[in-house]
């Protein structure tokens, strides 16, 4: 997120992040947000500062999914 936003405040190419933020996600099943990525990565420097705030929502969301499935599987038998 720190990169993307400093992407985006300085002008400079984001699409390597994104990108990386992509594949990460999709290896972790996090769909959504690998697809958010994925739309990152073809934005503009222009249009991507008005999508860092869904991409700040989608994270929080899909981290806290990943933690509660974690823990989940931290407690079950076997």
């Amino acid at each position: 997120m720190v990169t993307l936003r400093s992407a985006a405040e300085q002008g400079r190419d984001h699409r390597l992040t994104a990108h990386g933020l992509k594949g990460t996600a999709w290896n972790f099943g996090a769909r959504r947000l690998g697809d958010l990525a994925a739309s990152l990565e073809g934005a503009s420097s222009g249009q991507l500062g008005s999508r860092l705030g869904e991409l700040a929502t989608t994270l929080e969301t899909t981290l806290a999914a990943l933690r509660a499935e974690s823990q989940a599987l931290a407690v079950q038998p076997g």
